[in-house]
C-alpha cells in the first residue's frame, strides 16, 4: 500500500485504521505496520486532528491483539 493510501486511511478512519493495520500486520500479514505508525505520527503532529496518546494506545492494542491472534492460529 503506497504512503498516500495509508494517509487516506488515517484521514478517513483515524484510530481504527491504525489499530486494524497493526492487528493485521502483527498476525503475520505482510503489511507496512512501521510505515503506518510513522505516517500516522507525522499526520497527527502536522494536522492536530489525532491525539498522539490515543494513537499510541490504538497502535499498542492492535499490535498486542494481533500478536495473540497470530499465536492462537499458529498454535
Amino acid at each position: 500500500m503506497p504512503v498516500p493510501a495509508i494517509e487516506e486511511a488515517i484521514r478517513t478512519s483515524g484510530y481504527a485504521a491504525i489499530g486494524l493495520g497493526l492487528l493485521l500486520e502483527s498476525m503475520g500479514l505482510p503489511l507496512p505496520g512501521e510505515s503506518l505508525i510513522v505516517v500516522a505520527a507525522i499526520y497527527a503532529a502536522t494536522t492536530h486532528q489525532l491525539d498522539i496518546t490515543t494513537l499510541v494506545i490504538a497502535a499498542a492494542v492492535g499490535a498486542i491483539c494481533g500478536d495473540q491472534i497470530g499465536y492462537g492460529i499458529g498454535r
